[in-house]
């Protein structure tokens, strides 16, 4: 017996520690990565910027294509009101629209924050996401890269338009 306790009682703490009960110091970072809309240059680059109605009226946003593989890649108007898109854009039916009618003044900033379904430390960095905008008032197009693969920013494109 005294043999048998002497493997059992290691076995039992390693049992206990895979099962999470020790020191989490190993746990993931399960952070959320957000990334906010950055606007192309001239010289190619990109500048973190919001969208703005050169004229008084409303504006609306429609899923072209996705082609994410995470759950809860989330979109979040920041501007001109705070309000949760869609929580989980990869789901969402391609050609959904959401209509945001105002009438906002001219010169009203739309502002938006994607969340990737993917968490810092788990399948992705911040490094890793992002929004590049492309276009100009009254249309713009909008590519998402949630981090989860190769930086191909296709994995949520969208339009705003100004009406």
């Amino acid at each position: 017996m005294t043999g048998a306790r002497r493997y059992l009682a290691p076995a039992l703490a390693l049992a206990v520690a895979a099962a999470g009960c020790g020191s989490d110091s190993t746990a993931p970072d399960v952070t959320p990565v957000t990334a906010s809309l950055q606007c192309q240059q001239p010289d190619g680059s990109y500048v973190s910027c919001d969208l703005t109605l050169a004229q008084a009226g409303g504006f609306e946003l429609q899923l072209l294509s996705h082609e994410c593989q995470a759950v809860g890649d989330s979109l979040n108007l920041t501007k001109p009101e705070a309000v949760v898109v869609t929580g989980d854009g990869c789901a969402e039916p391609l050609g959904r629209t959401w209509t945001y009618p105002g009438p906002y003044a001219a010169g009203t900033a739309i502002g938006m924050v994607f969340v990737s379904g993917f968490h810092n430390g788990v399948n992705v960095g911040s490094d890793k996401t992002g929004v590049h905008v492309s276009g100009a008032y009254p249309n713009w197009t909008i590519n998402y890269e949630d981090g989860g693969g190769p930086p191909y920013f296709e994995d949520l494109v969208l339009t705003v338009r100004a009406f």
